[in-house]
């Protein structure tokens, strides 16, 4: 069942769940459709807020900035609605904030793992960075000859005709 929150406006879900040590717990959630209709600017603020929460004091948005790890003028842009972030920031605010900067912004999701690796690369031995390319070039040559082994069946099958 759907509820309109009278103070913010917003459409929330009243859920009940079951836990064995507290029995059914009523709860409000959101939404998925009022995530995606987040703007920057109000997905930036509630991440400042929640995390003052979690710092347990009251802290400055230069606080917040270097909790990013981007300039703080830059961030004040970004949470008047001024600016968007550049990739290199998107990347930075999403290890500190989560995936969902990407759907705020309405861009696809960066590769988990390909992200992981590549923020790890120069901390990778060596010998095992050249294994991992020696694989990688593997699955490329093997998806080069899927390519051309599916175009050549497509090429028999219509002089079949």
């Amino acid at each position: 069942m759907f509820y309109l929150c009278v103070c913010c406006c917003v459409y929330v879900t009243l859920v009940t769940s079951y836990t064995p040590k507290h029995g059914y717990v009523k709860g409000l959630t959101l939404t998925d459709k009022l995530l995606k209709m987040q703007t920057l600017p109000e997905y930036l603020t509630q991440k400042f807020l929640d995390w003052q929460a979690t710092e347990g004091a009251r802290k400055t948005l230069e606080d917040f900035a270097n909790y990013l790890d981007v300039n703080r003028s830059l961030l004040s842009y970004w949470i008047n609605g001024a600016r968007v972030p550049s990739e290199e920031n998107i990347e930075k605010i999403s290890i500190k904030l989560g995936n969902e900067i990407y759907d705020v912004l309405d861009i696809p999701r960066p590769n988990i793992y390909l992200q992981k690796l590549t923020r790890i690369w120069e901390f990778i031995p060596e010998d095992v960075q050249k294994r991992l390319f020696d694989e990688a070039g593997r699955y490329e040559t093997e998806d080069i000859s899927k390519r051309v082994s599916k175009v050549s069946k497509r090429t028999k099958a219509s002089r079949n005709k």
